[in-house]
């Protein structure tokens, strides 16, 4: 038992220690999904989620410890730990049905891992029920954050997102609209989506040329030009991209490309006026032009 609750003291005390540094540094401590920026910035009764996790981590050190030097089995303990335990499977639930934050899992698994050790080789109800939220909260995390799309020029948090496969025409003529106006261009970030292997070929090679410093313009021009290994890693890489980024246009309900998704107010206007270009509207989920995900439900322009 004391060995149990030496390990106890020692992730509530890294509990305890993880929430404060989220308190110090809320802006700059690292996290990898938009949910932490979102919570970090929650308050209730005036004071951040984090000032509670501190308190109840600390709470949980000094009954453990407690219990620890009266060589008992900790009542206050037990009772401290399943109440933080119900609430902490209320959060993982509302992480899965509405944001993600990947610093909260972090003291999720910290607070699990303390209830795996205290109830270890124990049936406990509880303990199923924090697993399976655990899980459903890990897995949102990894379809809508560590598994988004990836773009292979610009950044994934662009204004201005587009999804193409260089063997739809549309995609291509869209593109170019892109390429010929530069201050769309600088706000946009490429999003492949290979239907095909001549597909992983070209963007390959604008990867390549895009690695060596060329000029989207450049490397777009260039992308039948190159000689890329079929079988090589950079292909693998592209395929893997690839699905991802299909992976999220089908959960975003898109079934074919070219995409464009934007939050810029003003892109409506700018492109309505380019219409003899190409005939899409932007914001719609099927475009008047445009290719399946397959190669033969791809249409011609």
């Amino acid at each position: 038992m004391r060995k149990k609750q030496t390990w106890i003291i020692i992730f509530a005390g890294a509990g305890f220690i993880y929430c404060l540094a989220n308190i110090l540094w809320p802006a700059s401590f690292f996290c990898s999904t938009t949910g932490c920026e979102i919570y970090a910035k929650v308050t209730f009764l005036g004071l951040s989620l984090y000032w509670y996790g501190a308190a109840f981590f600390i709470a949980l050190t000094g009954t453990c410890g407690y219990a620890y030097l009266r060589n008992s089995s900790g009542t206050i303990f037990n009772r401290l730990l399943l109440c933080g335990i119900i609430i902490n499977c209320g959060l993982l639930i509302w992480q899965f049905l509405f944001i993600p934050c990947l610093s909260c899992l972090i003291v999720a698994g910290l607070l699990g891992t303390i209830l795996l050790i205290h109830s270890r080789k124990k049936p406990f109800f509880w303990k199923t029920v924090w697993v399976f939220c655990f899980l459903i909260a890990s897995f949102n995390i990894l379809r809508i954050d560590l598994l988004g799309p990836k773009p292979v020029y610009g950044n994934a948090d662009a204004r201005i997102k587009l999804f193409i496969s260089p063997s739809c025409d549309a995609c291509r003529q869209m593109l170019h609209s892109v390429l010929n106006d530069k201050a769309l261009l600088q706000e946009t970030a490429l999003f492949p989506v290979a239907k095909n292997d001549d597909d992983i070929i070209k963007l390959s090679n604008l990867c390549a040329l895009l690695a060596e410093g060329k000029t989207l313009e450049d490397a777009v021009a260039g992308w039948d030009k190159g000689k890329t290994d079929k079988g090589g890693m950079r292909k693998l890489l592209i395929q893997a991209v690839s699905w991802r980024n299909k992976a999220f246009l089908v959960y975003s309900g898109y079934s074919q490309v070219p995409v464009l998704l934007t939050a810029k107010s003003d892109i409506l206007e700018k492109e309505e006026k380019k219409a003899d270009i190409w005939d899409m509207d932007i914001l719609k989920k099927s475009p008047v032009e445009g290719c399946g995900f397959e190669k033969e439900t791809c249409e011609e322009s």
